[in-house]
């Protein structure tokens, strides 16, 4: 009997290279669409916890008024339209009072953060009594004693 060596592949070898690459190549595309989509989703997130860090700083700092609002319309700073909104949380400590920002993205974004009430007038300065002499209203009076010169 004669033996011939064989050289080069079967079309069945090649069909089942080609399909393997082929399966390959599907699934690697399928997981780089999701990971853009994850990372869309990311992008998205943290624009939203800025727009609500960013309104909290302003409703602390007296930017805007602190009192409940409905969705309001706010541009990033890329021109993207977003929606917050400001809520006055009830605190079980008293004279504490709570914030909280919603924004309107898909899942939604909540800040909440607990300031000292700002009905009680913390942040201004106490009253002069303009009939009050310099000495007494700086709170350094003269002491005398009982003994006598």
């Amino acid at each position: 009997m004669n033996r011939t060596s064989r050289s080069g592949l079967s079309l069945l070898e090649v069909l089942l290279a080609l399909s393997i690459l082929g399966i390959a190549t599907g699934i690697l595309a399928s997981i780089m669409h999701q990971a853009a989509d994850n990372g869309l989703k990311a992008r998205r997130m943290t624009q939203a916890q800025m727009i609500c860090e960013a309104k909290m700083a302003e409703a602390i700092s007296g930017a805007i008024p602190l009192q409940p609002t409905q969705w309001t319309p706010t541009t990033s700073a890329d021109c993207t339209t977003w929606y917050y909104a400001l809520e006055i949380v009830p605190a079980e400590i008293p004279n504490m009072v709570g914030i909280g920002i919603n924004e309107s993205s898909r899942p939604l974004s909540r800040l909440v953060q607990w300031i000292i009430d700002p009905n009680l007038g913390l942040d201004t300065k106490p009253a002069v009594d303009p009939n009050a002499t310099d000495a007494t209203a700086a709170g350094t009076g003269s002491a005398t004693t009982g003994a006598t010169p």
